[in-house]
């Protein structure tokens, strides 16, 4: 598989990460597809086991994903992606997670004709959490630990997820949980508000307890 030509020593660093990511997942991407995840993340590579994790999950063993099928999950032209959303609340940035999870909600693109669900955005909340509480281990201390935990064949990849954890520790991850919990329910009808406020309460206590955790 062709990688694209990168211009930036942190983004080749991203794109070889990518295609080591790729070549444990069983994934191929189109070469436009490579270029626009690398030129996306920039120097976070730290992000792409995450992100190759949550394709594979998507499209499975062996897929071929062409731009269209990753631009979704990565944002263009005034949208936003899944991944985008999680980056922002770990960092406990509410402002820009609620601007970004306005973004899924409302605008369209050549790839995502249809603003996101807020089902769909729950799921990719879910999925996030999900692996953070794998972490939640007094013996995983190591970012080779936290690999081996989520499956991972790069340990650099693991730092991210494995900082977030740690962050939030199990205390936090059990408030994250119940926040999902009570927003599932409310999507569902249980509570009787508009969806949109649901996700937007949702989000921004989610990220305020990654605020909070950042700051001890």
């Amino acid at each position: 598989m062709a990688s694209a030509e990168i211009v930036g020593q942190a983004t080749v660093e991203t794109a070889d990460v990518l295609q080591r990511e790729l070549h444990d997942a069983h994934l191929k991407l189109a070469p436009a597809a490579s270029k626009q995840i690398a030129a996306h993340l920039g120097d976070d590579a730290g992000r792409v086991p995450e992100l190759v994790e949550l394709l594979h999950a998507t499209y499975g063993d062996n897929a071929s994903l062409s731009l269209d099928d990753v631009e979704q999950y990565l944002g263009e032209l005034g949208t936003a992606g899944r991944f985008d959303l999680t980056n922002f609340i770990d960092r406990g940035d509410v402002g820009a997670a609620l601007e970004t999870l306005h973004r899924m909600l409302t605008a369209s693109s050549s790839a995502q004709l249809k603003p996101l669900h807020p089902m769909q955005v729950m799921a990719s909340l879910v999925f996030h959490y999900l692996r953070l509480l794998r972490l939640d281990d007094p013996s995983i201390v190591t970012k080779e630990h936290a690999a081996a935990a989520l499956g991972m064949k790069s340990p650099g990849g693991a730092r991210f997820p494995l900082e977030s954890a740690k962050r939030l520790g199990t205390d936090g991850l059990r408030d994250a949980i119940r926040l999902l919990a009570r927003a599932e329910l409310d999507l569902r009808g249980a509570g009787g508000l508009d969806d949109r406020v649901v996700m937007d309460v949702l989000v921004a206590r989610l990220a305020a307890l990654s605020r909070r955790a950042v700051r001890r």
